[in-house]
Parts: structure tokens; C-alpha cells; sequence
């Protein structure tokens, strides 16, 4: 597991393994090592609200949600792009 996570690196081809975006590719675009996350683009988005109060209605913002390395994303192979 230890190879793994620090074979993972900043701008690296990933492939997603779990969840709505299962069998899709991206860039790794942040890797937080402490908590084995990688943060992939345009992979795992959700909509969060911000600004948000009594006489405005706030602003819709699309980001990533971290994946987990050892089971939530595996490499690709740079040969087969």
C-alpha cells in the first residue's frame, strides 16, 4: 500500500473505481498523503452553496471531493493514452 500511495503524484493519469464516475480517467490535481486522498479533476464534484444569506441567495459552486488512493483510484498506465 505504502508503493502505492507515493507512486501517486501531482499531474499523473488516474482512473476512478467506485461511484458515479467509475471507469473515467483524470489528472491527479492535489494529493494529500496524511489522509491517503487524491483530489482528481473533474472526478467525484459535488454543488455546495456559498454566500448564502437572508436577503441573498447564495452562489452554486462545483468542486471535487477527495478519493481515497488504495481503493478508490488505480493508475494508468502512461503507454496506453
Amino acid at each position: 500500500m505504502i508503493n502505492e500511495v507515493l507512486a501517486i503524484v501531482l499531474a499523473i493519469y488516474v482512473e476512478v473505481l467506485t461511484g458515479p464516475d467509475k471507469g473515467k480517467q483524470g489528472i491527479v490535481k492535489q494529493v494529500i498523503q496524511e489522509r491517503n486522498w487524491v483530489i482528481v479533476e473533474g472526478m467525484n464534484c459535488h454543488l455546495r452553496m456559498v454566500g448564502r444569506s437572508k436577503d441573498f441567495p447564495g452562489v452554486c459552486i462545483k468542486s471535487e471531493a477527495p478519493l481515497l488512493v488504495t481503493n478508490q483510484v488505480s493508475l494508468v498506465d502512461p503507454s496506453d493514452l
